[in-house]
């Protein structure tokens, strides 16, 4: 049991954050306090930290590259899934917002009757 010493409730060791460099290896903090402080200290300064990680990603774009890849590569199954449950979502919007590269195989037979006619 450890007491926060933000909120002063006394909790258990699992709902304090790790901190290295204190004595027992745990925050002063409990997660839920160290989350509204974290929170806070983002509206303050919203901005400079949208500017910091728009900076980050300019400058390593190969890490960027690499962190996609693994990402795709450890959840294929989890994207096929997705876009499988997305089909028909995404056909009405390639319809809408692409109708002369919109393709439709309901359509095939006239496609193909069209083309075959001289």
């Amino acid at each position: 049991m450890k007491r926060c010493y933000k909120c002063k409730r006394t909790l258990s060791r699992e709902s304090f954050i790790r901190n290295r460099s204190k004595k027992d290896g745990l925050a002063t903090e409990c997660r839920e306090c160290a989350a509204e402080m974290k929170r806070c200290q983002y509206q303050r300064n919203k901005q400079k930290v949208i500017d910091r990680a728009a900076q980050w990603k300019r400058d390593n774009p190969e890490k960027i590259k690499v962190s996609g890849k693994r990402y795709r590569e450890r959840h294929i199954e989890r994207i096929k899934a997705y876009r499988e449950g997305r089909k028909e979502e995404r056909a009405r919007y390639d319809k809408h917002y692409y109708p002369d590269n919109y393709y439709d195989p309901k359509y095939e037979h006239e496609k193909h009757a069209k083309t075959a006619s001289p």
